[in-house]
């Protein structure tokens, strides 16, 4: 009993190091499709829906002080979304119009509204895009947070679930480096989540495979 506990402490350590110390960014967990259209989208309605999160430490040292949300520009998803969506599946030959929703702002009704109001909806298929919770690590003076997100893919009416994707996005903080949520950052989540949509046979790249946009100057 003493050497299987050894070994699932082990097992937990490399997990949370590799957490900690790995390149932040975005990866698929895993997709469905509940019903596969007659052909590939090239035109979306994107809707972001921002969440208020609530810290879950599932490893580490409870006395270290994690890299808040706000450090690492958990607040600024819903505007870079908006702002960037866009821009990133317009590079890959999809047309696209983007809405978030923030406390201060519009409610999932209401941006789905402004969505609709150039005549998409029933001609316009809907991807939506919403963090669901998150994870936290800590190790010494290093931080990391995974946030759990699933984008959905719903038909023309915004109504009928036709795909959906799990996706883990891991942000950090270490004595020797600050990371977090910027235009690159989202720039390629998106890319992640076009990819797997394409894989999956719901889009239609203009390349064949995701580009994105030129990275900006540092």
């Amino acid at each position: 009993m003493r050497m299987l506990s050894a070994i699932s402490s082990a097992i937990a350590a490399v997990a949370m190091l590799a957490g900690l110390m790995g390149c932040q960014g975005t990866t698929a967990t895993g997709s469905h499709t509940y019903e596969k259209p007659a052909a590939a989208a090239s035109e979306l309605r994107v809707l972001y829906v921002h969440s208020e999160l609530t810290s879950k430490r599932i490893f580490g040292n409870p006395s270290v002080r994690f890299a808040d949300l706000a450090t690492l520009g958990y607040p600024a998803l819903p505007g870079l979304i908006e702002s960037r969506a866009p821009k990133v599946l317009e590079i890959n030959g999809i047309s696209a119009v983007a809405k978030s929703t923030r406390s201060d702002d519009l409610d999932p009704a209401g941006a789905m509204k402004a969505l609709a109001a150039d005549g998409s909806l029933g001609r316009v298929k809907l991807l939506t895009l919403q963090v669901q919770g998150e994870n936290a690590f800590s190790n010494g003076a290093s931080t990391s947070r995974t946030l759990k997100m699933q984008a959905t893919l719903f038909d023309e009416s915004w109504k009928k679930r036709l795909w959906s994707a799990d996706y883990d996005l891991l942000v950090r903080r270490t004595p020797f480096e600050r990371t977090g949520i910027d235009q690159a950052y989202v720039d390629a989540m998106l890319g992640k989540v076009l990819a797997t949509l394409h894989q999956d046979g719901l889009v239609r790249l203009a390349g064949g495979s995701v580009k994105l946009p030129e990275a900006p100057p540092p």
